[in-house]
């Protein structure tokens, strides 16, 4: 921390990892240790990295009563790991074009996983915070529960339709969706829904 602090030419502060490899008897111990030096943790209901494997929602929800305890929130990536397995095999079969990809991790795979983080996170909520929201419709199913979130520049700027035109310098995860996601997320972040932007 010291050699960063050092050369750091901005504002600046860093999130702990809860992973599937670092999660286990002793999670209670290993995030009280860390606490002091993170402004949160971070957890993935999927995740594409061997060395940083997600969490399932039983996990999640004891990893959010630690941090809360700890009064530190946890931040998830939330779309859903069986719905993107399933979709995914079906569309690689088709293609590798962004629509295929679009269509593998489509609305559903983050509707579906917030459906169940709130299902799963029954006392702490309000320390439970879904980062880049890209589906309007996840903060409609949050609404009133606690749970706080984010979206980000490019789910107000782009869709489904620019991912198809511009190809792989749009491609994220969760993707670009639908054209009316734009005008819904612009609504959730006018009226406070929606906590902020980030990137």
């Amino acid at each position: 921390l010291n050699s960063i602090k050092d050369s750091a030419v901005v504002d600046y502060g860093f999130y702990g990892g809860v992973s599937g490899q670092t999660f286990s008897a002793s999670i209670q111990k290993d995030m009280k240790e860390l606490a002091e030096f993170v402004l949160g943790f971070k957890v993935y209901t999927i995740s594409g990295m061997k060395s940083f494997k997600c969490l399932d929602y039983t996990q999640i929800a004891e990893v959010l009563n630690i941090a809360a305890q700890l009064q530190r929130p946890a931040l998830v990536h939330s779309e859903d790991e069986d719905v993107i397995t399933k979709l995914t095999l079906e569309n690689m079969k088709k293609g590798s074009t962004p629509i295929y990809f679009y269509n593998s991790r489509p609305e559903s795979a983050e509707t579906e996983s917030a459906m169940k983080l709130k299902e799963a996170i029954k006392i702490n909520s309000d320390c439970l915070h879904i980062v880049h929201v890209g589906t309007a419709s996840v903060v409609d199913i949050i609404s009133g529960t606690g749970i706080s979130c984010e979206t980000a520049p490019h789910y107000l700027a782009f869709d489904v339709n620019d991912f198809v035109e511009i190809g792989s310098a749009l491609k994220i995860s969760p993707p670009v969706k639908q054209p009316q996601n734009k005008d819904k997320l612009w609504d959730n972040l006018r009226n406070g829904k929606i906590s902020f932007v980030a990137t």
